[in-house]
């Protein structure tokens, strides 16, 4: 048997089954026999059968359900977006807190290395831009002279 769920502001369904609005003993007054008495307008839906009728409600059924199923996605996707964001920040803080305490802790030492690091950066930016003129040049000098 299908489990049952219960939808805010809807009814219990068994998932994938759908249960009709209109009890299956009573039929639903006919628009055709309401306009016979004089009491129906001329619009298309005046004109509609009771087997028309009653078809039209599990297709809007569906929808909703499909509608309401989507809803409950994107709220989790929301939920799930917001503990991400909360542990990223968490995570974040943290992390800067325990930069800032080592900064405290070793601040001399990292004054006192930083321009042996720089050079180094520098160093590795001038070999790499050597290594790409060689690779420029490699083919003008390795091909045959005229």
């Amino acid at each position: 048997m299908a489990e049952l769920r219960q939808v805010p502001g809807g009814r219990e369904t068994p998932q994938g089954e759908l249960r009709p609005d209109v009890v299956e003993d009573e039929v639903p007054p006919s628009p055709v026999a309401e306009e016979s008495r004089g009491g129906g307008s001329n619009s298309s839906e005046a004109k509609l059968s009771p087997r028309e009728d009653e078809e039209l409600d599990p297709r809007i059924q569906e929808e909703l359900e499909q509608l309401n199923q989507a809803s409950e996605d994107i709220n989790q996707a929301e939920l799930q977006l917001d503990e991400a964001r909360t542990t990223y920040r968490r995570t974040l803080q943290e992390s800067a807190r325990k930069l800032n305490t080592q900064g405290s802790h070793l601040g001399s030492c990292i004054e006192k290395a930083r321009p042996y690091y720089e050079a180094r950066r520098m160093a590795k930016e001038v070999g790499m831009g050597q290594q790409a003129c060689v690779a420029l040049r490699l083919p003008v000098l390795l091909s045959p002279l005229p």
